[in-house]
């Protein structure tokens, strides 16, 4: 079932860009644990630790493990929910940022906030600087 094991890197790969394409358009990441090394971008050591642990379960699919291929589609499965949050998610920001008037270099000024009027009063302050 070495499939899974392609599958899953490619799913991986769908996840570093999509959550990338969400940052860059104004969302937050959605994991507490990887919060805080989101702010600056998406860090290298993380794309590379992800990819290379699929890789390397790809790999171990060789030794013909069955409980390794269920582990894998369990993997598969969550990887996928993830990567299709992501889509809507980012589906919805563009929404906003259209609704706010929100493009690209405007972006950098806004700051993510929890409350859609402390939002709203971020942007009005941004405009207001140019």
């Amino acid at each position: 079932m070495i499939i899974l094991g392609i599958f899953l890197i490619i799913l991986q790969i769908l996840d570093i860009l999509t959550t990338n394409i969400g940052i860059k358009l104004g969302c937050e990441e959605g994991n507490p644990l990887l919060k805080k090394s989101f702010k600056m971008g998406i860090p290298i050591k993380l794309v590379i630790i992800k990819i290379a642990l699929s890789a390397f379960l790809t790999f171990l699919l060789f030794l013909g493990s069955i409980m390794l291929n269920w582990i894998l589609v369990g993997l598969d499965l969550f990887t996928f929910i993830i990567v299709v949050s992501n889509i809507i998610t980012i589906q919805i920001q563009k929404k906003w940022n259209k609704i706010f008037n929100i493009e690209g270099e405007s972006m950098k000024n806004v700051l993510q906030v929890k409350d859609v009027r402390e939002w709203v009063t971020a942007i009005q302050h941004s405009k207001k600087k140019y």
